[in-house]
């Protein structure tokens, strides 16, 4: 029985797998339309979570960043549009990731 339960768990764990808890900080970029599409690939091509983004006369960006990075996240940011854009690091929220062992 005990076997039986261990390899039933075992199986679940396996097609379901694991997740962490991560405290990321929210930070919100705000961008002229024309730097949008170069914003957006940067976090696409860096696996960043874009939480909200909200159109106005500019565009607003909410992305999820591990508390560890805010730092090299917003120098990223600053070399790659060339300093044109504002931002304000947001609430601290906890995401699942995938378990790496």
């Amino acid at each position: 029985m005990i076997r039986a339960y261990s390899n039933s768990v075992s199986t679940a764990i396996d097609e379901i797998g694991l997740v962490q808890l991560i405290n990321k900080k929210i930070i919100s970029l705000t961008v002229e339309y024309p730097l949008l599409d170069k914003l957006n690939y940067y976090l696409l091509e860096n696996n960043y979570q874009i939480k909200d983004t909200s159109y106005t006369d500019k565009v607003t960006i909410a992305v999820a960043v591990s508390e560890q990075e805010v730092d090299k996240f917003l120098e990223d940011i600053t070399n790659l549009l060339a300093n044109q854009f504002k931002s304000s690091i947001g609430d601290t929220e906890i995401f699942e990731v995938d378990f790496e062992k």
